[in-house]
């Protein structure tokens, strides 16, 4: 076997396994497609993103007041919703830690202010 055949062949190899890699972690992820929204209706004084952790860390776009971000997710899902202050960006907390995505469409909806952060969750 001449040295080309055995990098092709050692490649093929690498890319089959990583293949089967992925397809295990795949394999593990919820079946179905849901629509998922997330607007923001607060003061003004805080932004928020969804964070979908079993997508590794997938982010929606950063939603400002007056504003909403839409997007596909997996059904069955977990998600939480990263609140960040827009007075000083340091401030920040994680609200709904284990929130999962269940049914045909997830809406969020935020209100209050950074101190008093409230949302209504549909789905």
């Amino acid at each position: 076997m001449s040295s080309l055949t055995r990098k092709v062949a050692a490649g093929a190899t690498v890319i089959v396994l990583g293949a089967l890699a992925m397809g295990g972690q795949a394999a593990a992820a919820p079946a179905g497609s849901t629509l998922f929204s997330l607007c923001n209706n607060g003061n003004g004084d805080y932004a928020v993103t969804a964070v979908f952790p079993e997508s590794g860390g997938f982010t929606s776009t950063i939603v400002t007041v007056n504003s909403c971000w839409k997007g596909n997710r997996f059904r069955g899902e977990r998600y939480f919703l990263n609140v960040i202050s827009t007075r000083n960006s340091n401030d920040r907390y994680i609200e709904g830690q284990n929130y999962t995505n269940n049914s045909d469409y997830t809406d969020v909806s935020t209100k209050g202010s950074f101190l008093d952060f409230q949302y209504v969750k549909n789905g």
